[in-house]
């Protein structure tokens, strides 16, 4: 996929447009929530798993799963939309919420702060519902190694996805996923969607 990165001179944030990428078909259909919850959970059958409803917006949903995998608290993020009388539900976002996937290392461990996401109605995209993750991630020094044991090794960033559910498959409603771009913890990612592409950004917090 070619990416483009476009500096926005004097505005202290750039914009990246990236192809936008093709839309996959919901999971379905779930007669209730707990139903779209036992098929987010299947393929984690063998570790201790909790999925619960998190938050609605309009029509749609997310549920979030959370489970130990590989020694590390993970997420996963799923949205569920109404859809001709039973819910349907997008391919799983998943986050490390120990942040070791991001800041892990020789001379470190990765640190994070709580998640955090936004959920709203896209208007004029053709989608039903977007949901935003979010995780502030960095590193800290491992135990023993050197004067910086236990303290603050940098690279702070935020990581997560964007995702859009909704737009129409046929007769299935479909989702797109992006990445969220890697701003720094004072600025907030923004995505704008057209036609082509996925035009991503990090902005100053408000």
């Amino acid at each position: 996929m070619r990416r483009v990165v476009l500096a926005l001179v004097g505005l202290g944030s750039s914009v990246a447009a990236a192809e936008r990428p093709a839309p996959v078909a919901m999971t379905g259909p779930y007669l209730t929530l707990a139903k779209a919850c036992d098929a987010a959970t299947v393929r984690l059958a063998n570790v201790d798993v909790r999925c619960r409803l998190l938050d609605t917006q309009g029509t749609g949903a997310v549920l979030i799963v959370d489970y130990v995998g590989s020694g590390m608290r993970e997420r996963d993020y799923v949205v569920v939309l109404r859809h001709d009388g039973a819910w349907w539900g997008s391919p799983s976002m998943s986050l490390d919420l120990s942040g070791n996937a991001w800041g892990g290392g020789n001379c470190c461990n990765g640190a994070a702060s709580s998640p955090r996401y936004e959920l709203w109605t896209p208007t004029g995209t053709g989608f039903a519902i977007a949901l935003h993750t979010e995780l502030h991630v960095w590193r800290v020094f491992r135990r023993n190694w050197g004067t910086g044991t236990g303290t603050d090794a940098g690279a702070h960033k935020l990581v997560g996805d964007f995702v859009f559910c909704g737009e129409r498959a046929g007769d299935t409603p479909a989702c797109i996923a992006v990445e969220a771009p890697h701003c720094a913890p004072a600025e907030q990612a923004r995505i704008a969607l057209t036609a082509t592409n996925a035009e991503t950004s990090c902005v100053a917090r408000p």
